[in-house]
C-alpha cells in the first residue's frame, strides 16, 4: 500500500464524520424540541441499528 493512501483515508473518514456530526446536531435539536430532552437518544439508537449493517466493511485481504 503506497504511503499516503492510509492518510487519504483518514482524511476521508474525518470528513464523513464532521458532516455526519453537522447534520446531526439540528436533528436532535429539533427532535429534542419536539419530544423532549431524551428524544434523540433512542433517535440515535434506532439510526445507528438500521445504518450499521449499511456500513461498508473493512477488506482483510492481504496481498500475496
Amino acid at each position: 500500500m503506497p504511503g499516503d493512501v492510509p492518510g487519504r483515508v483518514v482524511a476521508v473518514w474525518r470528513t464523513v464524520v464532521r458532516g455526519a456530526t453537522s447534520a446531526g446536531a439540528p436533528i436532535g435539536g429539533l427532535a429534542s424540541t419536539a419530544q423532549g430532552v431524551n428524544a434523540p437518544f433512542p433517535l440515535s439508537a434506532v439510526l445507528g441499528v438500521v445504518v450499521l449493517p449499511t456500513a461498508p466493511r473493512p477488506s482483510t485481504a492481504t496481498a500475496a
